[in-house]
């Protein structure tokens, strides 16, 4: 299986730097520090194969949701989703949704921001 998630995750982890305090691909109701960026593959799916039943490429989906909490927090979380936008189209992923401002049920001191991105990994793709 073609995944390319944990190098992503690592990547935008190390580009975001100090501008997040935490960064996990475990969904958290409400993470252990904010501000936070949550990274979640929601599709991987097949789309290639060859004459041996060979994955060859994949229709690949990220989802990243940001978290802050202050008087600043809606700024805080578009500075974040501006910076992933950044680099995943540095690895050729456009986005399909967002940001997009949703209510964070658990706790609605927090700001919480939800961007999509989507494209296709072939088996030897190197994502730089």
């Amino acid at each position: 299986m073609i995944d390319k998630s944990n190098f992503i995750f690592t990547q935008v982890k190390n580009f975001l730097g100090t501008s997040v305090k935490d960064a996990s691909q475990t969904f958290q109701d409400t993470p252990p520090q904010l501000p936070a960026i949550f990274m979640n593959t929601i599709g991987n799916e097949q789309t290639s194969d060859d004459f041996e039943n060979n994955e060859n490429a994949v229709n690949n989906t990220i989802e990243f949701t940001a978290y802050a909490t202050g008087t600043s927090k809606l700024t805080t979380c578009k500075n974040i989703m501006s910076k992933v936008d950044t680099i995943m189209r540095q690895f050729g992923y456009i986005r399909i949704y967002g940001p997009r401002q949703i209510t964070n049920i658990s706790d609605t001191t927090i700001c919480r921001m939800i961007s999509r991105y989507n494209r296709v990994i072939g088996s030897g793709d190197i994502l730089k």
